[in-house]
């Protein structure tokens, strides 16, 4: 994927710091939340959690709406709770009722389809590293939890000397190009709060790794006009004023 020349890059233990974070977004944005894990997050700071300690204030604020967000979840969760936390997992991930996507395909598409040119794309990244997704059909390759697993995976690959300016490259290629967006889509749709934060989060996490790798890497992002890029999205239905979480409470783009 790289030509360009190596660099010292990142300590052994800042890989696998990054790489486990990238990997616990991964599985959060993968499966509706259950009493366990929930109660395991709220042991402690969102923060606390992350090998890579966020320093700009948009982060700052992402972390804390969503520590606000956890801790606003009724102890212990009953069914009712999880029931609906289970419901808005589905309408984000699952189905297109809030027209958001967690597939870059329909963000950076005119019509909004799936399964085009960027999985392709991203397709041949894994393929570089020796991967391939299970079944396609089912998630696709350019699907956010794949390319968080896939961002966790070239990170930790201490022995490829490319590895960290591949990584920064196929963010600015792909997940950059609709993360915000996405962040954006979820705070203003989602009836649970908790996805709005997990959202923001992500999207605050992935702008700050990138820019610890261009700090290891000596390389600059390759930046695009996001705003062209993103194809727009027809309103749902049930049409909303502004933001479910409105600023003051989470970070504004």
């Amino acid at each position: 994927m790289s030509t360009a020349e190596p660099s010292a890059g990142l300590g052994r233990e800042e890989r696998r710091a990054i790489s486990t974070d990238l990997t616990t977004l991964a599985v959060l944005h993968d499966r509706e939340p259950d009493s366990e894990s929930l109660a395991r997050l709220r042991q402690a700071p969102f923060q606390d959690w992350l090998g890579l300690r966020l320093t700009k204030p948009e982060s700052g604020q992402a972390l804390a709406f969503f520590d606000e967000a956890l801790a606003g979840l009724p102890e212990p969760l009953d069914e009712v709770s999880l029931d609906e936390l289970a419901a808005d997992f589905a309408r984000i991930y699952l189905g297109y009722r809030y027209k958001v996507a967690a597939t870059e395909s329909v963000w950076l598409t005119e019509e909004n389809l799936v399964m085009q040119e960027p999985m392709f794309e991203i397709r041949e990244a894994y393929a570089h590293y020796g991967l391939e997704v299970e079944n396609w059909r089912t998630r696709s390759d350019d699907h956010l939890v794949l390319q968080l697993a896939f961002l966790a995976h070239v990170i930790a690959q201490e022995d490829r000397p490319y590895a960290l300016i591949d990584a920064g490259r196929f963010m600015d290629a792909h997940i950059l190009q609709w993360i915000q967006a996405f962040a954006r889509r979820v705070t203003e749709r989602a009836e649970q709060a908790y996805y709005a934060g997990l959202a923001l989060a992500t999207a605050c996490y992935l702008d700050e790794l990138r820019d610890l790798l261009v700090a290891a890497t000596g390389e600059a992002r390759r930046d695009t006009e996001i705003a062209e890029k993103i194809a727009p999205q027809q309103e749902p239905d049930e049409a909303r004023d502004g933001s479910r979480f409105v600023p003051g409470t989470g970070p504004t783009w």
